[in-house]
């Protein structure tokens, strides 16, 4: 009982701010958009600043016409999120826009908030706009504010004319997997995460990852269906990506599925190690932490985990994510 409360009220691990990405929640919107454009440079302490565009290996800053080169070149485009950072689906539509302009390439778009099985109901239904792609993703019960949170991205895509793919489950069928995997996990999820195993490492890390997400709050039972649970998506959104037929296969999704060490990525190289594959974080700038150390320690590493990070400004929240999760403790005992 206790799992499955969690897990149907959102508890849904996507990321490693504590509880930033627990779908259930109502936060205010981001701020508005505004241009990054900067001369390379190697990064210091005192240069992280809100828009400016990271390339994690070389510890440069770079502008957003030498990102754009770079994601041109990619052929599976991960864009990482927070889920209620208004400011991060403005500049993912940015990019989208961007793709649009290359005519000579098929570009299909997978989203971590459609389900296989909203597909199913896209695929019979047809859409023009954004409102009727909601209101058909709307008829299969979700945690997903679409309309406040996905609008803009929905509306670059459909108007690109670009594929939309599904890269997720549904909640019912993840909640089942998190209590018998090895009766519901789907065959072809099976496959790839046993053809991918975790090293020691990356599952230590994982449990880290899910403990602190959780605001050092989940019970000790959860944390072991959790990292499951967190595993079968990953691999399902690598899935979503590797069955396109695109030349440019774009993800939409939590961070923390995106990162390179242990999430999408890692996946997609087990199917194929040669693949070409361009990791975008948009992190929060928190209000005067300006020490590269202190966001990395948050990604548990010394670098953060992805190719390139776009800093953003910071959701503004009237509540801290934690204190819901205490609210929800409570809330269970009373189940």
């Amino acid at each position: 009982m206790k799992i499955q409360f969690l897990l149907r009220k959102g508890l849904l691990m996507t990321g490693i701010k504590p509880a930033y990405f627990l779908l259930s929640l109502i936060f205010l919107p981001g701020c508005a958009l505004v241009d990054a454009l900067h001369e390379s440079k190697q990064l210091s302490n005192q240069q992280i600043r809100v828009n400016s565009i990271l390339d994690v290996r070389t510890g440069k800053l770079i502008n957003e016409a030498q990102l754009y080169q770079r994601v041109l070149a990619s052929e599976y485009l991960l864009l990482g999120e927070t889920h209620d950072n208004s400011y991060h689906h403005e500049l993912q539509a940015r990019i989208i826009k961007m793709l649009r302009h290359q005519p000579q390439r098929s570009i299909s778009v997978s989203f971590e908030m459609i389900t296989r099985k909203q597909a199913e109901l896209l695929n019979q239904q047809n859409y023009d706009t954004s409102k009727q792609l909601i209101d058909i993703l709307d008829r299969v019960k979700n945690n997903w504010p679409y309309q406040r949170d996905y609008q803009i991205v929905f509306d670059s895509v459909i108007t690109a004319g670009f594929e939309i793919l599904p890269a997720n489950l549904d909640l019912d069928t993840l909640i089942q997997i998190s209590m018998q995997p090895d009766e519901i996990l789907p065959p072809d999820v099976r496959q790839l995460l046993e053809k991918t195993p975790l090293s020691e490492s990356q599952y230590t890390d994982l449990e880290k990852e899910i403990i602190y997400s959780h605001c050092n709050k989940l019970p000790s039972e959860a944390i072991s269906p959790m990292m499951q649970v967190q595993r079968v998506r990953d691999a399902v959104m690598a899935l979503s990506l590797l069955r396109s037929k695109a030349e440019t296969r774009v993800l939409i999704a939590g961070a923390g599925h995106t990162r390179n060490d242990r999430g999408v990525p890692l996946y997609l190289r087990g199917h194929d190690n040669t693949v070409n594959i361009l990791s975008l974080a948009y992190l929060d700038v928190e209000p005067d932490t300006t020490d590269m150390q202190a966001y990395t320690q948050r990604w548990g590493g010394k670098t953060l985990p992805f190719d390139y990070v776009w800093f953003t400004p910071a959701v503004q929240r009237t509540e801290d994510p934690c204190n819901a999760i205490k609210h929800r403790k409570k809330t269970e005992k009373d189940l």
